[in-house]
């Protein structure tokens, strides 16, 4: 069984109806741009988890690393999960989400463990949910092997990856999608050429 068809039945066991896309990609160079700027925008705190959260910058690896860390990876499945918004932006309600979004990447992780998979990097939505609170700056982490980093922690600039490949980062009006990504050295070499990676739609609905 292929990952991202172990995404979508993960979905189904849990009952989760929001999965809106599944999808692998086989990575061109350039793909996930690790962008300082990204790290810049995290230092501004808008959610409060900047120097808060053990899976959030500072606290993430340098930029660097995740660079030389995400250039062994060929391949991707990208994983979109959308809420309906009750209104204008609320961001209790948008911090609801992304606690669901990580809570099924976390379901994602563990489903893979079990059938198997190893070698992958899960990265999930906005900072680590898995503590009520979490325990930064004043003690470690309690649970490290669930602690799960972001991808825009990693730096990774998912606005330029979904726009090159022509993916709305939303399903809708009136809606709020999160994204994760499962990267995974695939068996078949990543396609080099202009051809357009996205290999196979295994899982996609408006």
């Amino acid at each position: 069984m292929d990952i991202a068809e172990i995404v979508r039945r993960t979905a189904e066991t849990h009952g989760v109806s929001n999965l809106t896309l599944a999808e692998e990609f086989a990575l061109l160079p350039g793909d996930l741009q690790v962008s300082g700027e990204v790290r810049r925008m995290c230092e501004q705190n808008l959610c409060g988890k900047y120097g808060r959260n053990w899976a959030c910058p500072p606290n993430a690896p340098p930029c660097e690393t995740c660079r030389m860390l995400l250039g062994g990876y060929s391949h991707t499945v990208l994983i979109r999960t959308t809420y309906a918004r009750s209104g204008p932006f609320d961001m209790d309600e948008m911090e609801g989400s992304g606690r669901r979004h990580n809570e099924f990447t976390r379901q994602v992780r563990d489903a893979l463990a079990g059938n198997g998979i190893v070698g992958c990097k899960v990265l999930a939505a906005g900072g680590c949910s898995y503590c009520g609170e979490c325990s930064c700056p004043g003690s470690p982490c309690r649970f490290p092997s669930e602690r799960m980093f972001s991808i825009e922690a990693y730096g990774i600039d998912i606005t330029s990856f979904l726009l090159k490949h022509g993916i709305p980062a939303r399903s809708g009006s009136g809606e709020q999608s999160f994204f994760s990504m499962v990267l995974y050295r695939g068996a078949d070499p990543a396609p080099r050429g202009p051809e357009r990676i996205r290999m196979r739609p295994v899982f996609e609905k408006p």
